[in-house]
């Protein structure tokens, strides 16, 4: 029973090793403040949106933040992807949110336009709309909001504050 004994010693230092091994933050990684942010367009929350907190100190550079926002317009900032949290500072934040128009969408505004036409006029008219429009972008965000070189957005994380509101100008 020597061995059983040894296997047992040996799978519970296993197991106290793999508790004591949480994720390891790199050394270089400021203080983090787990925040949710809330993203809103005239008045309304602006669901499944990219954000990305730039710092604007040289001091936390690397250190860009992100998520994408739910369908209540709230984000979970994350670092590198993989660590929850924000470092504490200021940040330029920008913001993209597009709604691209598709076959299915332009059929639909032909149909409305040309309702009172016939039914080979809407679809010829329907081909060249495709043809011409086909996966156009729309953006849903002011244009200066989706460039960190232009985005009048910025915010301040601070210690222990863990809600915040974004207003994103409509375009």
């Amino acid at each position: 029973m020597k061995c059983g004994k040894e296997v047992f010693g040996f799978l519970l230092l296993l197991v106290f090793f793999l508790a004591g091994c949480g994720q390891q933050l790199p050394d270089s990684l400021p203080e983090l403040q787990q925040c949710t942010l809330t993203l809103r367009s005239q008045g309304k929350p602006l669901a499944e949106a990219s954000v990305s907190l730039i710092p604007l100190s040289s001091e936390h550079g690397q250190w860009i933040a992100g998520g994408i926002s739910d369908v209540n317009g709230q984000a979970v900032p994350i670092v590198q992807g993989k660590y929850k949290g924000v470092p504490l500072g200021k940040y330029k934040v920008v913001v993209i949110k597009n709604r691209y128009e598709t076959d299915e969408t332009i059929a639909e505004r032909i149909r409305k336009e040309y309702a009172n036409n016939t039914r080979e006029e809407r679809d010829r008219h329907m081909e060249i709309e495709i043809d011409k429009y086909a996966k156009v972008t729309i953006p849903l965000v002011h244009r200066n909001c989706m460039k960190q070189d232009t985005t009048p957005l910025e915010i301040e994380i601070l210690k222990g504050k863990k809600k915040m509101t974004i207003d994103v100008p409509a375009p």
